[in-house]
């Protein structure tokens, strides 16, 4: 399995704050909306009907972006909802690392989707902006996570629908991490299977895995480190923004990233014990092919010794005359691999 890394994209008429930098994977970008109270819901086209959505103080309003290709439609939303130049950059920007920014009116969170697509696992830029009843999400592609979270709350989830909106936003990050949860599992699975065949019998084939594996561990790791210094470093001014009742989940959701960041721990220490144990191996099988052919020239040397005595073509070697003498030989060499054999044995060494 391999990584696949973003490529980065440019398009060459845009400016230099306007451009995506993502991976050319479409050339629209699709803003929907999601206006629910405790009693109703709304699903939307909102570039179509924004001008008619008006939520009042017990709406909650989701703005889902998919695609960040026009990034004009992107300012155009964000300015309208006062969102600062930079963080607008930052949104089509998405070489960003995992972050938190606390801003006078909206708190802005950068992460990175991984996906699993035909056995290779992808990164992508997600980004969500909090703002007293308002979420707007920004998915490079599309988000499935977002489909269930919003069959959810038309099947009149109350969990979801009493509570204010950043329990919404918490719904979608936990989803992010159950991704990543996923994936771990995943990646927990193959190394036990290359453990297993590394202990049995390990060839070339599993050390390319272990070196593909391993690839793909250090960038999972490496996300999963930078989401936890940055909630560490922001977990205090964050938690200001939030509803009282809200912050046991953002609690169990932190724990869970450290929980991942510690399991990353592991398949990183796992892969460079696999790594050590496929070489032991490797170097064992090889000792004890040496210790056989090594046993069969030892047991060789003094039968070569009397081949070769024998072989001389002297007049004076009495029992080239004998009638009896090539057998005797012969059997003086049969008793010789015997005694060494069973000396061999009694020492152990085969």
């Amino acid at each position: 399995m391999n990584i696949k890394l973003i490529n980065k994209y440019k398009k060459t008429n845009m400016t230099n704050e306007e451009k995506y930098t993502g991976e050319a994977k479409g050339e629209t970008t699709q803003i929907n909306y999601f206006l629910y109270n405790k009693t109703s819901g709304k699903w939307g086209d909102y570039l179509k009907e924004e001008n008619s959505i008006i939520p009042n103080d017990e709406d909650i309003l989701w703005i889902n972006v998919t695609g960040l290709y026009e990034t004009n439609k992107i300012k155009k939303l964000c300015e309208k909802f006062e969102i600062d130049q930079l963080t607008i950059e930052d949104i089509y920007h998405t070489n960003q690392r995992n972050k938190i920014e606390i801003h006078d009116n909206y708190s802005f969170i950068v992460l990175k989707l991984i996906n699993k697509k035909e056995e290779i696992y992808t990164y992508e830029q997600f980004s969500v902006i909090y703002k007293d009843n308002l979420i707007i999400t920004f998915n490079e592609t599309e988000n499935k996570n977002h489909e269930t979270i919003k069959n959810q709350i038309e099947e009149n989830k109350k969990k979801i629908k009493e509570k204010k909106s950043d329990y919404l936003m918490y719904a979608i990050l936990d989803k992010i991490i159950d991704d990543y949860f996923i994936i771990n599992n995943e990646l927990t699975e193959k190394l036990e299977k290359i453990d297993e065949s590394v202990n049995m019998d390990p060839d070339q084939q599993d050390l390319i895995k272990i070196k593909s594996t391993k690839q793909e561990v250090i960038y999972f790791k490496k996300n999963i480190m930078t989401l936890k210094e940055t909630l560490m470093f922001n977990k205090d001014d964050f938690f200001k923004r939030l509803n009282k009742e809200n912050k046991e989940y953002y609690r169990d959701l932190f724990d869970h990233v450290y929980q991942l960041y510690e399991s990353a721990d592991i398949l990183n220490e796992t892969l460079t014990n696999l790594t050590e144990i496929y070489f032991s191996a490797i170097s064992y099988k090889m000792n004890e092919i040496m210790k056989v052919l090594t046993i069969i020239s030892t047991i060789f040397i003094p039968l070569s010794f009397l081949a070769g005595l024998y072989g001389m073509n002297f007049k004076n070697m009495p029992e080239l005359d004998w009638n009896f003498g090539y057998p005797l030989l012969i059997i003086i060499m049969l008793l010789i691999v015997l005694i060494m054999l069973l000396i061999f044995k009694k020492k152990k060494w085969f």
